[in-house]
């Protein structure tokens, strides 16, 4: 149940890229019968959600295979290059891209792990990536530090503030202060 549910977060992760996708039709084909394994990003009722033929499945045969197999032939597509319009909305991770000796360190030790520092990234990539709970950027796991998200460093000098903190407390506690300012 476990690696179903992980290949479902793959899965919903994906859905943004392969709805937009030219090729969309045979993309979701290669779901079968099983189109709500493919949920939208944020739908999280949905991605808990089985039917009980689901449930039935993954206990008596090889559903999970079956998905994950689905969610690595849609990754191929979506990082393979073999289509510009999904390959081209890959991340960089920031953390990497900055010109200093901290990321030069951190791109060594990535590149000693196998993952090529400057490839672009994608949410889907559970196992390399993550993204930061306050702004959403996407950074490879071993980069990303919440405290020093470039992204939400970068929207705090904008707004001139430090509206988006490291977690999210600190994001709804600057919501909530920005409502009471606007009203009183």
């Amino acid at each position: 149940m476990a690696l179903v549910q992980r290949v479902r977060k793959q899965l919903s992760l994906m859905h943004a890229y392969i709805m937009t996708c030219p090729q969309r039709a045979s993309l979701l084909q290669q779901l079968g019968s099983r189109p709500h394994m493919m949920s939208a990003e944020g739908d999280y009722f949905a991605q808990d959600m089985y039917s009980l033929r689901d449930l039935i499945d993954i206990l008596d045969s090889d559903l999970a295979d079956r998905l994950a197999a689905t969610a690595t032939a849609l990754a191929a597509h979506i990082m393979g290059g073999n289509c510009s319009i999904c390959s081209s909305k890959g991340f960089f991770c920031e953390y990497c891209t900055t010109p200093s000796s901290a990321a030069n360190a951190r791109r060594r030790a990535l590149a000693e792990t196998g993952v090529n520092p400057e490839a672009p990234i994608y949410p889907f990539q559970l196992d390399i990536v993550t993204q930061c709970d306050a702004c959403g950027g996407t950074f490879h796991r071993a980069c990303h530090k919440p405290a020093e998200c470039p992204k939400c460093a970068r929207r705090g000098k904008r707004s001139g503030s430090q509206v988006f903190a490291a977690d999210s407390g600190g994001l709804a506690a600057a919501a909530a202060d920005a409502g009471k300012s606007a009203i009183g």
